[in-house]
């Protein structure tokens, strides 16, 4: 099957997606128990539903507890698995540059409006 035909597919079986829109802890949770394959994780992290864009945001914002290491490595082999074979290596390049933005705003220190950065 190819990955145009996986993304059109509908939601698979009943139960298999419980969780809410852009909860990406309980996606990452379902997926580890088997209750969510790859490439509905993949279409969950990246799809319409673009749970990790929306927790780079709240972490950039700084109200997003941040993933673990091994959760960050689940959430970039699944993208780097189940992306597009026409554009191999796009979606994960963008993800984890997305990912180290955020984070590093999420722990800069903030500066006083109007200040210019050093140099």
């Amino acid at each position: 099957m190819s990955w145009r035909e996986r993304l059109a597919r509908k939601p698979a079986s009943p139960g298999e997606e419980t969780t809410e829109p852009g909860d990406l802890r309980s996606a990452l949770a379902l997926y580890r128990e088997g209750r969510l394959r790859p490439f509905r994780l993949y279409k969950r992290l990246t799809g319409p539903r673009q749970a990790w864009w929306e927790y780079c945001q709240a972490t950039a914002r700084g109200t997003a507890g941040f993933l673990g290491e091994e959760e960050l490595s689940e959430v970039f082999t699944v993208i780097d698995r189940e992306e597009p074979p026409q554009s191999p290596g796009a979606v994960t390049s963008a993800a984890r540059a997305v990912h180290a933005v955020s984070h590093a705003l999420a722990t800069s220190p903030p500066r006083p409006r109007g200040a210019h950065p050093p140099g």
